[in-house]
């Protein structure tokens, strides 16, 4: 088995890729002319090429993706679809999407054996999820959030994420409940096209820079804190290949009001709130009874720790 990180630059020494059993690549296969060059090298040597395959967000949605990527992406698949020999998908929704795909491009058959759904495991830190975790180090800026009275947001903020859907719904719960309303915590980097939104959010009146905080470069170890220390996540992401957020609130007992579709109710096992983000009065409501009436929110806790069985990298493999 052979990691290719990329196609060897012009002049480099050869690759011994007749030694080679098998190609994996494991992730990003879109950058530069890595595709094309596996293509023919693996066509030559009759060598077997397995794809790890995350998604296909840059053709399914690919208005949340920049348009070169996109143009790449889609070059890239074409020509791994007829040279590739496994793909492992990391949802069942993947695996629907590349199918859907290969059927409308007229590629050679993808057989359902071809086809292999191996979900991920959890991130390090979910594995130290227990009672120490409240305690775990704090974000610098942090002190203002007290423990059980915050609503956790953890993504790259970008336009698929929806954060966006998620500054609306807080501006109006502040609107109408003021001081009483739970911050909302974006957890994550800024990605790209996010300038206008965070620029209004800066400047709302109603938010006023108390209601949304937002922490960018977050550690294993305060993700953990606030994982541990929040009353509930949301997650109202257009589009996701795996829905890891989901499954990370769900591994800390956490209740998560989600989105539907692609594998988003994967990801909850049945036992996250998946509402549709075109009823946006639904997600008040789910968001005000977790908010303001600790029982029901303390039986949801319950059911998901009782309930919920994480995948484990030792099936992943």
């Amino acid at each position: 088995m052979a990691l290719v990180h990329s196609a060897p630059p012009s002049g480099s020494p050869a690759v011994e890729i007749d030694k080679i059993d098998a190609i994996l690549l494991p992730g990003v296969f879109w950058e530069g002319s890595k595709a094309k060059w596996l293509w023919k090298e693996s066509s030559k040597r009759n060598i077997p090429i397995k794809l790890l395959l995350f998604d296909l967000i840059p053709i399914v949605v690919r208005q949340f993706s920049e348009s070169g990527a996109a143009q790449n992406f889609a070059a890239c698949l074409h020509y791994l679809l007829w040279s590739c020999d496994h793909f492992f998908c990391i949802s069942d929704s993947t695996a629907r999407d590349l199918r859907r795909y290969a059927d409308a491009r007229r590629s050679p058959p993808l057989l359902e054996s071809k086809a292999e759904v191996c979900r991920l495991g959890p991130a390090r830190f979910v594995h130290h999820a227990g009672p120490d975790a409240v305690e775990g180090p704090r974000i610098p800026g942090s002190e203002r959030l007290d423990s059980g009275k915050f609503v956790l947001f953890v993504s790259t903020i970008e336009s698929r994420k929806n954060h966006d859907f998620a500054y609306h719904l807080w501006r109006r719960l502040a609107a109408k409940h003021g001081v009483k309303v739970f911050p909302l915590v974006f957890a994550g980097k800024l990605g790209w096209d996010t300038d206008s939104l965070m620029r209004r959010i800066s400047q709302d009146p109603v938010i006023g820079g108390r209601h949304i905080v937002h922490f960018d470069n977050v550690s294993d170890d305060q993700l953990r804190w606030l994982y541990a220390n929040c009353a509930f996540t949301i997650f109202p992401s257009h589009y996701e290949g795996f829905g890891m957020t989901v499954a990370e609130s769900l591994a800390f007992g956490k209740p998560c009001i989600a989105s539907v579709g692609s594998s988003i109710e994967e990801a909850g096992q049945g036992l996250a709130d998946h509402i549709d983000t075109l009823d946006g009065v639904a997600w008040l409501k789910k968001i005000e009874q977790y908010m303001f009436d600790l029982g029901v929110l303390e039986d949801k806790s319950k059911a998901i720790k009782i309930g919920y069985k994480p995948h484990t990298w030792d099936e992943f493999t």
